[in-house]
């Protein structure tokens, strides 16, 4: 029985680190796949609920982000502009709230993007 257990624990300790290096490479391939990927990125954070921090619910308008990539590959958002200074920061704390990465060869890339909350 000491056998079985020893065997079982091996094969189990053996399996783990394998199915740990099989990790999702996020990576993109082109420029235009960055794009598409940083676009899912902020409508997904955009459809997590809202902040209670924002208790006038004033989140309607239109506002146009801006996110560039560092020389190390960190994906951040480096400006935001629109008419509702309210849904500005709004997205400005939720789009930075990802911690975003990519191959440093997309450095100095800048992608803006439309957002128009109804």
């Amino acid at each position: 029985m000491k056998l079985f257990k020893i065997i079982f624990l091996t094969a189990i300790l053996a399996i783990v680190p394998l199915s740990m290096t099989n990790a999702k490479d996020i990576s993109a391939a082109t420029k235009s796949d960055l794009d598409i990927q940083i676009y899912e990125e902020i409508k997904d954070v955009l459809n997590e609920p809202v902040y209670l921090a924002y208790s006038d619910k004033n989140l309607k308008g239109i506002s146009f982000v801006t996110v560039n990539i560092a020389d190390n590959g960190k994906i951040y958002v480096s400006y935001i502009r629109g008419e509702n200074h309210i849904l500005n920061e709004y997205l400005s704390k939720k789009v930075s709230s990802r911690n975003l990465w990519t191959d440093p060869v997309y450095s100095n890339s800048s992608f803006t993007y439309k957002i128009r909350m109804i």
